[in-house]
């Protein structure tokens, strides 16, 4: 997805509070999903808990959450829920990859009202910290998450985010692989 997208959708937005948006189907809350994937190739993974009730025991690759007015703009919003949720500052991410587009879904209630933004970020395995919305995490090979997704452990947007980021996250598991050999 290229920014032009994501910028014509902010652009457009109208804000509106969360307690009124989140039960309303005319509207879609725009929220940052990011996936975390070390160097190595694995992703950061972990079972859902913390505020959003309807999402309990499933296992999600995004990390995001709700743009609050008191951010100012979306950008903001976004670094601010990587620190909530993983102690992560914007310095620790190595790579930004652009994001491979949107998540729309209308399955579940949760899903009716928000509009998901994909975005790959590559970080030290060390920098994610355990913090009240995400008490557990582990890092998962490609062939694991697929073994998850095909067991049905993954929450509908990480199915999503996972089918649109396999080829990169099995692409450099392999780089690492092949560096491995040839040392």
């Amino acid at each position: 997805m290229e920014s032009g997208r994501l910028n014509e959708v902010l652009e457009n937005a109208i804000w509106h509070e969360k307690e009124d948006a989140e039960h309303n189907d005319a509207l879609r809350q725009v929220i940052p999903y990011m996936v975390i994937m070390s160097q190595e190739g694995k992703v950061l993974t972990y079972p859902r808990s913390g505020s959003e009730g309807r999402l309990h025991g499933n296992w999600s690759i995004g990390i995001g959450g709700h743009i609050e007015k008191e951010d100012g703009d979306y950008e903001t919003g976004r670094i601010r829920e990587l620190e909530e949720e993983l102690n992560l500052k914007e310095s620790q991410i190595v790579k930004s990859e652009p994001q491979p587009g949107f998540i729309v879904c209308h399955e579940t209630e949760v899903d009716r009202v928000h509009l998901g933004v994909v975005y790959l970020l590559t970080v030290d395995r060390d920098d994610p910290q355990l913090t009240e919305e995400i008490s557990e995490f582990d890092w998962l090979s490609h062939d694991e998450l697929m073994q998850m997704s095909l067991d049905n452990k993954l929450e509908e947007w990480s199915e999503i985010a996972f089918d649109r980021l396999a080829v990169k996250i099995a692409r450099k598991a392999l780089q690492n692989e092949m560096a491995g050999h040839r040392k």
